[in-house]
């Protein structure tokens, strides 16, 4: 015969078992709502977000996903308007594969944002690059 011990541990058992397959079932999460298109998605800054007073409400970003170190470009745009774009882009530049080189364009030497009419832009004009490769020949 089986003790009371026995007996209650195996009734106290059986209860655990009985009450846990009596449970509801939780249904699973939702899956997460699909990524927009990237056609869906401007990631290139507005004419409202390079709008400027001075030279300082201006700072340089790339044109969209891919930077000039994956042969993207660079723009302008205000220092305000910078988050939004940056939060605008992440949805789709999280899926975007850039290519790896250099760029050449000619935005890519800029190093500072100014405003000219109004509109931020980078000041690819002011930044000299030298020619890689390129030497003049002697007679």
């Amino acid at each position: 015969m089986c003790s009371l011990a026995a007996r209650l541990a195996l009734l106290i058992s059986l209860s655990c078992v009985a009450l846990l397959a009596c449970q509801e079932a939780k249904p699973p999460a939702p899956p997460p709502p699909p990524l927009p298109a990237a056609a869906d998605v401007d990631v290139t800054a507005t004419d409202a977000e390079r709008q400027c007073s001075t030279d300082a409400d201006c700072m340089l970003t790339t044109v969209d996903c891919c930077g000039c170190n994956a042969l993207g470009r660079q723009t302008a745009v205000r220092k305000d308007k910078l988050q939004a774009l940056t939060e605008r882009r992440r949805v789709i530049c999280g899926t975007v594969a850039c290519a790896q080189g250099m760029s050449d364009d000619p935005s890519c030497a800029a190093t500072k944002a100014l405003c000219r009419a109004g509109q931020c832009t980078a000041d690819a004009a002011a930044a000299t690059r030298p020619a890689i490769g390129v030497e003049k020949i002697a007679n």
